[in-house]
């Protein structure tokens, strides 16, 4: 749904933008909100479509999707766009430490907002075929999981309306806890055969396909979906879906990020809740380290890391509790109020996609 932006104090910001939330700028851009904490001026989002020739139409215009795949190559990319020709939009950010595509609150001209975006096509008496194909599905879900239907919303094209008959289904999922029921969920409905998952042929492609886009070994990746069950098919069409914070869940304050270089370790996982979130997050107690870049003492960092996060949605939702993991990141030191640790990062412009995160047998 299209909502008409209205000047806020600047201490709500980061509680009114939330992941996988879509903004259209003056000049037509849409962008792609990211994560949950932003500066008090402008909102963390990623370029994904522009005005041009390309399959995606609203009423009045047509898109080209300037994001192919959600990679940091793809990424970087549209950032030296960005700076070419609308340099404005990107600025170095103190909560991640770098640079990065942000929009300013005084050029949003719409902010796209997935659970309304859904209360509108439900009650809409003209649904499209995937608009209705999109609420029978939520339906399914709901009666299934005893996920109240205002916990569900759209992104992606749907919510923006320039989808095409044959555009996917984008979902997200407000909570953690309603995160880890809908998981439960799709297995059930997977193995009743109510939905699809990837088989055969198409999941050989896709495994081949990210194990080539993330260096991740075929063998994991073919694990990793099993665990994630995050796609699959719905009456023939490709379905997805993302988890996001509900308000209650977006922590308080902003973070200050100093990277320190980049390290390889292996860890344990402590706690997963906050695992299906964008970004990830692992809290994690480090087994080892290994590191020719950054000289750390292994005792002090064993105090001091406490967490792996995931930019890279591959790693989302996947790793449960005792899991043991490999983690090549860049290391930062965070400080957030009274409070310094470490973590290790995964899908920082700087690793330019060489970073991972594995199973560690």
């Amino acid at each position: 749904m299209e909502k008409k932006v209205e000047l806020r104090k600047k201490s709500l910001t980061q509680r009114i933008y939330r992941d996988k939330d879509y903004l259209k700028t003056k000049e037509g851009l849409l962008f792609c909100v990211v994560g949950y904490s932003h500066p008090s001026d402008r909102v963390i989002a990623y370029l994904k479509y522009v005005p041009g020739e390309g399959l995606w139409r609203d009423e009045k215009f047509t898109y080209e999707r300037i994001l192919k795949q959600y990679t940091m190559e793809d990424i970087e990319s549209t950032i030296k766009f960005l700076e070419e020709r609308y340099p404005f939009y990107v600025d170095y950010l103190e909560c991640i430490g770098g640079r990065m595509s942000a929009v300013p609150i005084n050029r949003i001209a719409y902010h796209y907002v997935p659970s309304e975006k859904i209360r509108k096509i439900k009650v809409s008496k003209e649904k499209k075929v995937l608009e209705k194909k999109l609420i029978e599905l939520i339906e399914l879900l709901v009666s299934h999981s005893s996920i109240p239907f205002e916990n569900f919303g759209v992104t992606g094209s749907i919510l923006l309306g320039i989808q095409g008959e044959h555009s996917d289904i984008d979902l997200v999922i407000y909570g953690a806890r309603n995160s880890f029921k809908i998981r439960k969920t799709m297995k059930k409905l997977f193995k009743e055969k109510k939905l699809l998952p990837l088989e055969g042929p198409e999941l050989r492609k896709y495994c081949e396909e990210n194990s080539k886009k993330y260096g991740v070994p075929y063998q994991q990746i073919e694990v990793f979906y099993s665990r994630k069950v995050d796609r699959g098919y719905f009456n023939g069409t490709f379905f997805s879906w993302h988890g996001v914070r509900s308000y209650s869940e977006i922590p308080e304050g902003l973070e200050r990020v100093t990277p320190l270089g980049f390290i390889e370790a292996v860890c344990e996982v402590k706690r997963n809740k906050e695992s299906f979130f964008l970004p990830a997050v692992y809290t994690v107690s480090l087994t080892s380290v290994n590191s020719k870049e950054v000289r750390v003492n292994e005792s002090s960092l064993k105090r001091s890391l406490k967490e792996i996060v995931s930019y890279q949605g591959l790693y989302s939702g996947l790793f449960n509790v005792g899991d043991k993991v490999y983690v090549k990141g860049k290391l930062e030191e965070v400080k957030k109020g009274h409070s310094i640790y470490h973590r290790i990062v995964i899908g920082s412009r700087e690793a330019a996609g060489k970073d991972l995160l594995l199973f560690f047998d």
